[in-house]
């Protein structure tokens, strides 16, 4: 197994396969500035991943991440959130919500995600929804990490970091996709001195892509496409398991439909 992921590695596909994931999504976090002399603190973080359904440019992340934002609102002054580079008021970009389902949905322009101080692009499928995932198909997850809330210039850079990995689904069920979290294969950018793997609760959010083959990729191993069949919401520590929602539970106008 590691022979031919390292084949993969080696030719080009598996940093392809990483760059589609990471254009195709951004850190949600949101800080606090008490002090004009002192940075902004974070307060938390989690990830955003951006949509073209054909209908709407929209942003998809984890109800739960959309709560502790509400809650941070309240009890902190001068809060200000930000998809990747760019500040936004995510309560003004509501489209829809559902704790149940842990999904959150926002109307996200594309000019707002192509004018990013990193740019980043909407995810455009062929159709939406996309086909159910299936139990053994290959997938590419990633997301930003809770624990680069650590670092101490992180309301500057938070920008940058990310955690990327392949992997083949381990189960599906009705409303889950359940996959076996292999650190050792994740790829990492950002702060070295932080270990992302103490607290990946930021990675809530996150997208979990389907790799799809194309033709010339049987040419070029470099070649394939991606598309996006769920959003992260949980990590079981104990199990090593992360849980996503299958992201056929969205609209194409970005509302939610419910289980």
């Amino acid at each position: 197994m590691k022979a031919a992921f390292q084949k993969f590695e080696d030719s080009g596909f598996l940093p392809r396969m990483r760059d589609l994931v990471m254009r195709r999504c951004a850190p949600f976090f949101w800080s606090t500035q008490q002090d004009a002399l002192k940075p902004p603190r974070l307060l938390h973080n989690g990830t955003i991943c951006y949509v073209d359904t054909g209908s709407r440019h929209i942003g998809i992340t984890a109800d739960h991440v959309y709560r502790q934002y509400l809650k941070d609102l309240e009890e902190h002054e001068n809060v200000q959130a930000q998809f990747g580079g760019s500040t936004i008021y995510p309560e003004k970009r509501l489209i829809d919500r559902d704790p149940e389902l842990d999904i959150a949905t926002f109307d996200v322009p594309a000019i707002f995600v192509s004018s990013s101080k990193n740019p980043r692009i909407h995810h455009r499928p062929d159709i939406w929804p996309i086909p159910p995932l299936q139990q053994g198909e290959v997938v590419f997850f990633g997301g930003t990490p809770g624990a680069l809330r650590e670092f101490k210039d992180l309301a500057t850079r938070l920008d940058q970091p990310f955690m990327v990995s392949g992997q083949i689904v381990h189960d599906v069920t009705k409303t889950n996709i359940v996959l076996h979290v292999d650190f050792s294969k994740m790829v990492r950018t950002g702060p070295e001195e932080i270990d992302l793997t103490e607290n990946i609760g930021g990675m809530s959010g996150g997208p979990v892509f389907r790799v799809v083959p194309t033709r010339e990729r049987l040419d070029d191993p470099r070649r394939g496409d991606i598309e996006l069949v769920g959003i992260i919401y949980e990590y079981y520590r104990s199990l090593g398991g992360l849980m996503a929602r299958h992201v056929r539970h969205v609209n194409a106008d970005g509302t939610l439909g419910r289980l």
